[in-house]
């Protein structure tokens, strides 16, 4: 039995999306510079997320893995696994993100750059077509049109998911959105 890690990188970070109360609305509408006006207020957007929260990769990443001893043993970009462009074909699962764009919404977006996901797993052997990737599509809150085409929700390997036990990753820029 053999060890291997699993590391994802690139672009992904933090997204939340919840409803937002009287108070909070009254000063979101009035500002047009959302993510300052919530430095500035000391809101805590993460903890609006009724609706959505999700931390890992999205858009452009790449993932690594290797064997106990180090040795790359594939090495596959985002679109090699959702447009199939290897010589094996990954197992894809989309769900579609279930949010009620109705209410009164801020959509958090914290961008962040660097390692999203690590994670171990152990097999006699390696074999590319027992990897499942689970993603959640079309996020967002109905705004500009603005939304988030894919996240990698979970990986999977032997029907057993990978657990991600770290990340190192940089914030590049923080942004929001409201539906009101």
């Amino acid at each position: 039995m053999s060890t291997y890690k699993l590391i994802v990188s690139g672009y992904g970070g933090e997204i939340t999306i919840g409803s937002v109360e009287t108070d909070l609305k009254v000063i979101l509408s009035e500002h047009t510079d959302l993510a300052n006006c919530i430095n500035a207020a000391n809101i805590d957007w993460r903890d609006i997320d009724n609706q959505f929260h999700f931390f890992g990769p999205f858009e452009t990443f790449a993932i690594l893995l290797t064997d106990e001893n180090e040795k790359d043993i594939i090495q596959i970009n985002s679109e090699d696994i959702f447009q199939n462009t290897k010589e094996f074909e990954f197992k894809v699962e989309c769900d579609i993100a279930d949010i009620n764009s109705e209410n009164n919404l801020l959509m958090a977006i914290s961008l962040q750059k660097g390692v999203l996901f690590e994670g171990t797993f152990d097999a006699e052997e390696f074999n590319p077509e027992k990897l499942l990737f689970k993603t959640i599509d079309n996020i967002g809150i109905g705004v500009g049109g603005f939304k988030i085409d894919r996240i990698l929700k979970t990986i999977f390997y032997d029907g057993e998911e990978i657990m991600n036990t770290g990340t190192l990753a940089e914030e590049k820029e923080f942004t929001c959105f409201i539906n009101f």
